[in-house]
C-alpha cells in the first residue's frame, strides 16, 4: 500500500496519467483476488466497495478511482488541447504582426515612387524604430509544371529566378535609403533588370548592350511637402535626402486583435504543422489557403488577354524563422499538396544590421561588364521642350487660346498628343537597351505604344485651364477640336448620360466683342445631382464663399475652323450667372508668357523619378 499511495501522490502532482507499472500491478491485485469468481466490471466493483471487507474496499476503491482518473484525464486532454490552440493562435499572430510589418516596410519604396505628390496617404516607418540602416534581402523562385499552366497570373515572374534587393542609411535618421540595388535574374541567372541608386546618379540596365548612368537625377523628399519651417511653396530640399523632423501620420485602422492580425495575413483556417530546422535555422511550419484564379494567355487576344479560369484552392505551405518570425520559405499548390500541383516556391534570405558606407559602401558600385552610356538629367529640360512643341501645335493648327474679364491666379496648356522624349529616357526607346527574349520585347513594345498619339476621334487637340480669383466665373476650361460643333455636342452629351444633359439651349458667346453663336448644353454641378441642383461649395477649393451654389455651363462654339468648349464653374446664385461670359483671344505675347511661366514652374517643382 505505501508504494501504491507513493504513485498516487505522484500522479495527483503532475496531473497525468500513472505510470504503466502502477496500473499493471493494480490490475493484478484485482484479478488475484476475484480469481475464483467472474471478473468485476467497472459498475459491480464500484458496488462491491459498500459491503467488501478492509481489503476488497482498498481494491474497489482503487477501480472506483480509475473511473474518477478516466474523467479527469478526459477534462486534462481538453485542457490541453484548449492550451495547445492557444500556442498556436499565438504564435500565428506574432508571425502574422512581423510579416504585415515587413510588407508595409517593404510597400514604402512603392509608395516613395508614387507621382500623387500626396504625403500624407504615404506609409512612414520612424528612422528610430526601423532598427537597422543597411538591410539585404534576396528571393529566390522554383516554378512547378501549374505555373506553366497559369503562366497569365504572374506576368513575366514566370521567368524570374531571384529578386536581390540591398538598400543602406547612410545617416540613421533618413526616412528613405540613400543606397539601393535592385537586381531581378532570368531562370538562366541572366540579368534581366538592374537598378542602383547612389547620391547624385543613378545606374540602369536591362539585358541589353549597354547601361546608362544618369547623372543628377531628379529625386526629392515628398516628406518636404509637410516640413515645418520649409520650403512649402515648392518643396525642394537642397540634398537628395533630408532628415524627417516630423512623424508621420498613424494607421488608427491597424487591428490589435490577435484573430483579426491572423485573419489579415493568412485568411481563415491558418494552422501550425510543427517546428523544424531547415538549411540550419530552426523555423515553424504553417498551412494555410486562399483563392487562385488559372489564368492562361488568351487563345483570342482581340477579346482578352488572357482567359480566366475558375476560382480554385490555393494551398501554402510557409516557414517562418522562430526568432525573427520572418517568412524563409513558401511553397504554393493549387488544391492540393503534391508535386504535380506545384506552382511555385519562394525561398528569402535577409542580412540587415546597423553597418555604415565605409563598411558595406563597396555592395553599391557597379560592376557589371557592359559599356556605360552617361547622361545628365540636369540638362533635360522637359518643360522647355514641351513648350516648344506646344508652340508649333498651335501655329500648325490655327489653335485660339482665351481669357476672360476675370483675375487670373493660375492656368496651363495641355496637349495628349505631344510626347517629349528626353534624354535621359531615350534608352527605355531604344530596343538595343533591352535582352533579346520574348519579355522583353514585349516590354519594348509598350515603351514604344505609350509614345504614340491617340487616335481617338473625340481627343481634344489641346486643352486650356484656368482658375481665378473671382467669386462669380471661378474656373474656365477651354478644349479644342478638328470636329464639327454638331459631332462635339452629340459626343458630349452621350458622355455626360443624365437626363438633364440633353438640354440644348441656342445662344451666343461674347468674343472679342463680337456675339457668336453658341450652344450651350445644361449638364450636372460639381455635386453631379442635376442642372438646376445646389451644392455648398467648400472654401478651401476655391469655389467661392461658403454658402454659395455652383453650377457648371458648357457653351459649344465653331470658332475659325475648329471646335471650342468652353467650360465654365459659376456661382450659380451670383448675379453674374445672368451674364454671358465675355472672352478675348490672347495674342502672342500673352501665351509666351503662359508658358514661360509654366517652364519657370516647372523648374520648382520637386518630381519623383523610379
Amino acid at each position: 500500500m505505501k508504494n501504491q499511495d507513493t504513485e498516487l501522490k505522484t500522479f495527483l502532482q503532475k496531473a497525468g496519467k500513472p505510470r504503466d507499472s502502477f496500473v499493471f500491478a493494480l490490475e493484478k491485485k484485482v484479478l488475484d483476488t476475484h480469481s475464483s469468481g467472474k471478473q468485476p466490471n467497472l459498475l459491480s466493483t464500484v458496488l462491491m466497495a459498500f459491503t467488501a471487507t478492509k481489503k476488497q474496499l482498498v481494491i474497489g476503491g482503487g477501480l472506483a478511482f480509475l473511473a474518477v482518473t478516466a474523467i479527469f484525464v478526459t477534462g486534462g486532454m481538453y485542457l490541453w488541447q484548449k492550451q495547445q490552440a492557444n500556442e498556436m493562435n499565438a504564435i500565428l499572430a506574432e508571425i502574422a504582426n512581423a510579416n504585415l510589418e515587413a510588407r508595409q516596410r517593404d510597400s514604402q519604396s512603392e509608395a516613395k515612387l508614387s507621382a500623387t505628390m500626396d504625403a500624407a496617404r504615404l506609409i512612414y516607418i520612424d528612422p528610430k524604430t526601423r532598427g537597422y540602416t543597411y538591410r539585404k534581402s534576396v528571393e529566390t523562385y522554383s516554378w512547378g509544371s501549374q505555373a506553366t499552366s497559369c503562366a497569365a497570373s504572374f506576368p513575366f515572374m514566370t521567368e524570374v529566378s531571384s529578386v536581390e534587393h540591398v538598400e543602406l542609411f547612410s545617416s540613421a535618421d533618413l526616412q528613405f535609403p540613400d543606397y539601393t540595388l535592385n537586381i531581378i535574374k532570368d531562370r538562366n541567372s541572366s540579368i534581366t533588370s538592374y537598378e542602383l541608386h547612389r547620391p547624385r546618379e543613378r545606374y540602369t540596365y536591362a539585358g541589353g548592350s549597354y547601361a546608362v548612368k544618369v547623372l543628377n537625377p531628379l529625386t526629392m523628399n515628398i516628406l518636404a511637402l509637410t516640413r515645418e519651417g520649409g520650403n512649402e511653396a515648392t518643396g525642394i530640399v537642397a540634398d537628395d535626402m533630408k532628415t524627417l523632423p516630423v512623424e508621420g501620420p498613424q494607421n488608427p485602422q491597424q487591428p490589435t486583435d490577435p484573430n483579426e492580425i491572423i485573419k489579415n495575413y493568412f485568411g481563415e483556417n491558418a494552422k501550425v504543422i510543427g517546428k523544424e530546422t531547415r538549411e540550419g535555422k530552426e523555423v515553424y511550419k504553417i498551412e494555410y489557403a486562399s483563392e487562385f484564379f488559372c489564368a492562361k494567355r488568351s487563345r483570342n487576344p482581340e477579346v482578352s488577354a488572357v482567359d480566366m479560369g475558375p476560382a480554385q484552392k490555393q494551398i501554402i505551405i510557409a516557414y517562418f524563422d522562430t526568432k525573427s518570425f520572418l517568412a524563409v520559405e513558401e511553397q504554393f499548390y493549387v488544391n492540393s499538396v503534391s508535386n504535380q500541383n506545384m506552382l511555385y516556391t519562394r525561398k528569402v534570405a535577409v542580412d540587415q544590421g546597423n553597418q555604415t558606407v565605409a563598411e558595406v559602401g563597396s555592395q553599391f558600385e557597379f560592376t557589371l561588364n557592359v559599356p556605360v552610356t552617361t547622361v545628365d538629367q540636369a540638362k533635360d529640360n522637359y518643360q522647355g521642350k514641351y513648350n516648344a512643341a506646344m508652340r508649333d501645335l498651335l501655329q500648325k493648327e490655327g489653335i485660339q487660346l482665351f481669357s476672360g474679364p476675370w483675375s487670373i491666379s493660375s492656368q496651363g496648356l495641355y496637349s495628349g498628343s505631344i510626347r517629349i522624349i528626353v534624354d535621359s529616357e531615350k534608352h527605355l526607346y531604344d530596343r538595343n537597351f533591352y535582352a533579346k527574349t520574348t519579355e522583353a520585347q514585349e516590354q519594348y513594345d509598350a515603351m514604344v505604344q505609350s509614345q504614340r498619339p491617340s487616335n481617338e476621334k473625340f481627343q481634344s487637340l489641346i486643352t486650356q485651364t484656368v482658375a481665378t480669383t473671382e467669386t462669380t466665373v471661378t474656373a474656365f476650361n477651354v478644349d479644342v477640336y478638328s470636329l464639327s460643333d454638331r459631332e462635339v455636342i452629340d459626343h458630349l452629351k452621350s458622355q455626360r448620360g443624365d437626363s438633364s444633359s440633353g438640354t440644348e439651349t441656342a445662344t451666343t458667346l461674347s468674343i472679342n466683342g463680337t456675339e457668336v453663336p453658341a450652344t450651350l448644353i445644361a449638364h450636372s454641378d460639381v455635386g453631379g445631382v442635376g442642372a438646376d441642383s445646389t451644392m455648398p461649395s467648400a472654401p478651401d477649393r476655391g469655389f467661392g464663399s461658403e454658402g454659395t451654389t455652383l453650377s457648371i455651363k458648357t457653351y459649344v462654339v465653331a470658332y475659325r475652323g475648329k471646335t471650342y468648349v468652353f467650360t465654365f464653374t459659376v456661382n450659380s446664385k451670383d448675379p453674374a450667372d445672368s451674364i454671358k461670359p465675355t472672352m478675348r483671344t490672347l495674342d502672342t505675347a500673352q501665351i509666351s508668357a503662359i508658358l514661360s511661366k509654366m517652364e519657370e514652374e516647372a523648374k520648382n517643382t520637386p518630381v519623383i523619378m523610379y
